[in-house]
């Protein structure tokens, strides 16, 4: 799959965000993941609009982008599960963005 230029700018930024609360904390989890993508999203959204298709990409990126650190990966339905809920931008996605904004 050929990945769009904006595709590409989220996953740089996810990696530069990400990258080093991993590297510190040795570990990878959904709370740091949380922690770090919903803020970037949260500027997208501020960018783009809530039901912007952007918002979306940007989410479905940043969910791949994690997920191709685990081992093992988790299922489609999981990873779908994931991408919704930061779309939908409900409570638990909220209490990640009010925490670092």
């Amino acid at each position: 799959m050929i990945k769009s230029d904006f595709e590409k700018e989220i996953e740089t930024a996810f990696e530069l965000a990400y990258t080093p609360v991993m590297l510190v904390k040795q570990r990878l989890n959904g709370q740091d993941f949380l922690e770090t993508a919903v803020p970037l999203l949260d500027q997208i959204r501020n960018q783009f609009g809530d039901n912007s298709e952007k918002v979306k990409i940007a989410a479905r990126t940043m969910v791949l982008a994690f997920n191709d650190k685990l081992n093992p990966q988790m299922s489609t339905d999981d990873l779908n599960g994931m991408i919704r809920m930061l779309v939908n931008n409900g409570p638990l996605v909220r209490m990640f963005g009010r925490r670092n904004g």
